[in-house]
């Protein structure tokens, strides 16, 4: 069906359908993005389309001077096609049965409207194109790797059926009207944060631009953190009251932290002191100081700088947030959790891997499932947990036709189509993919997951990882700082690739140190003997005699196939045959011969 003029339909339907938008969790956390629709639905709406021009939004959205040039600066075209594409998504998602279907047509800035319940093919491919052919590429690996050509294709057709059933919107006539709630158009969420205005310690209204610049960036970096719900700055930047007043906007709002600070300058020198509070009780859980030397124009790069260490140290899986929300949330029962909840679950596991609790966290991340279907974050962890019933034969699945890695993969598919910018999910695709042995697309995701998210300490942990199995070690071993530096919270594999760098470089006192320190922290598994076997050897340390006993005689899985586990942990070629010949040198009795394996 053609789009149709906004007549067709009266003002207030039209304003009800933009307020479901608007107050959709996608359209909350991009403030630009929804200023920027709600200005072209309320022009249209008041009779001013002739004003709907490139150098007229510029100056009333984007608040461009009077000498904007929209020929030679995109910002109105780059973001209309971030609407485009947010709006795409809003109605593949939770706005599927919208009455109303608001567009904005290429090459216009002018909304259209048309009936719900249909999809417009063209949209509907560029939404889908990306995903819908890696999926079909990666089933096509699976096809070829089954030892029955004709079963195996027939197994495809049908799931690629119901993945396009399942996974992609239905065509079918539009429903009947129906009023629906706000709060149904909502997804799970996680914690709120108000980033609040920072205090001017200097008395120099030069440095106002640090004011406002700052937490805006901060606003930015934090909602690359999914899980997170971080209010608009227009709703928090526009005081610089006392802290209490302050404080006072983002109770009013039902933040549950709020970050406010303020900074000072000192011969050349600026610090800013940040702080996390809890809203409801003012108490800090969370500081950090920030002293960067001023030289010329680089006001906007320290601005960059620190906006990214914040929003990294609060938002990571293992960062300040998540810690508190965890603590807070020790007391409920799992069966009891909300998607949030289950995904704070399933970090905690992250961080110590047992076959008890990958059963409990499984259970939750199902259940919730049930309950909220279109969970993204919910689909990629339990895409994890197939992956660590494939990698270590956590709770195997009884009376079921589809591996446990296929159903890795089926769930992080799902993933990707409900929530296609979200880096935390393409962290995992690129994990499932390694896995199925497809290296280029483990790649793609690992790389989209770093664009979507460069503060991410996870991502960054996981593209070191990658780049080290690709053998570019400086690379990786930058990254791999880099995901330290940002989470010093992080858990323990991201010492793994540092680890292995300075193995590999005979460096004998980092080595032995990093591997000492993993040990501490990881629950008992072959690796963490194995590095420090190694690293102890390395060092010509005598104590390894009972990490030799220990491997020797519990982990009779590595001692059968050694080069299966090494390659499992991203070491390849020549370095996996030299880790294998230091180990027997140390005493440590293979099945048979580990070059044969």
């Amino acid at each position: 069906m053609d789009p149709q003029k906004h007549c067709d339909f009266n003002s207030e339907e039209i304003s009800d359908a933009l307020a479901r938008i608007t107050s959709s969790v996608e359209f909350e956390k991009a403030y630009r993005l929804r200023q920027l629709l709600e200005h072209l639905v309320t022009r249209q709406l008041a009779g001013e389309e002739d004003d709907l021009k490139g150098y007229n939004i510029g100056l009333d959205v984007f608040e461009k001077g009077k000498s904007f040039d929209p020929d030679t600066d995109t910002i109105v075209r780059v973001q209309m096609v971030r609407l485009r594409r947010m709006l795409e998504h809003y109605y593949l998602t939770h706005g599927k049965e919208e009455q109303i279907i608001i567009e904005i047509p290429k090459g216009r800035y002018v909304p259209a409207y048309r009936v719900g319940g249909r999809f417009d093919n063209e949209q509907h491919a560029s939404q889908v194109a990306d995903a819908a052919s890696l999926l079909w590429q990666s089933i096509k690996g699976w096809v070829a790797s089954k030892p029955y050509p004709f079963a195996a294709a027939l197994g495809a057709m049908l799931l690629f059926s119901w993945l396009s059933s399942s996974l992609l919107p239905t065509i079918k006539e539009p429903p009947q009207k129906t009023v629906m709630k706000r709060e149904n158009y909502r997804m799970p969420r996680g914690p709120s944060i108000a980033v609040l205005p920072f205090a001017n310690g200097t008395g120099n209204k030069k440095y106002d631009l640090l004011i406002r610049g700052l937490p805006a960036h901060i606003i930015e970096s934090l909602t690359r953190f999914r899980e997170l719900f971080v209010y608009a700055p227009d709703t928090t930047l526009g005081r610089d009251d006392e802290v209490e007043e302050r404080l006072r906007t983002a109770r009013k709002l039902g933040a549950t932290y709020s970050l406010l600070g303020d900074f000072a300058v000192e011969e050349k020198k600026l610090t800013v002191s940040a702080f996390l509070m809890m809203t409801d009780t003012g108490r800090i859980v969370w500081s950090k100081h920030f002293e960067r030397q001023l030289s010329g124009d680089n006001l906007h790069a320290i601005q960059i700088n620190i906006a990214a260490s914040t929003a990294g140290q609060l938002g990571q899986p293992f960062g300040v947030i998540h810690r508190m929300e965890s603590a807070l949330n020790s007391q409920i029962k799992p069966q009891d959790f909300n998607a949030y909840q289950c995904i704070l679950h399933f970090y905690k596991y992250a961080t110590r891997e047992t076959e008890k609790k990958h059963l409990e966290v499984r259970k939750c991340l199902e259940m919730n499932i049930a309950k909220t279907p279109n969970h993204a974050q919910s689909w990629a962890a339990l895409s994890w947990m197939h992956v660590d019933e494939y990698r270590h034969g956590f709770n195997p699945k009884k009376d079921t036709s589809i591996s446990a890695l296929d159903r890795a993969f089926i769930a992080i598919r799902k993933a990707i189509m409900l929530d296609p910018e979200d880096a935390f999910i393409y962290r995992r695709l690129a994990i499932v993919m390694n896995l199925r042995g497809d290296m280029e697309a483990s790649q793609k995701a690992i790389k989209k997951a770093v664009e979507l998210n460069p503060y991410h300490a996870d991502v960054l942990a996981h593209m070191g990882w990658n780049l080290k199995q690709s053998g570019q070690w400086d690379k990786a071993y930058l990254f791999a700082r880099k995901a330290i530096r940002l989470n010093p919270s992080h858990p323990p594999w991201y010492m793994e690739t540092p680890f292995w760098y300075y193995y590999r470089n005979q460096d004998c006192n980092n080595s032995y140190r990093t591997a000492k320190k993993h040990y501490l922290l990881v629950p008992e598994v072959a690796i963490r003997e194995i590095m420090l076997i190694l690293a102890g050897q390395l060092c010509k340390q005598k104590d390894i005699v009972e990490n030799v006993k220990i491997l020797n005689e519990n982990y009779r899985s590595f001692l059968t196939k050694p080069r299966k586990l090494l390659h499992d942990y991203g070491l390849s070629e020549p370095l996996l045959s030299e880790i294998i010949a230091n180990l027997q040198e140390a005493g440590v009795a293979f099945d048979s011969n580990p070059s044969k394996i």
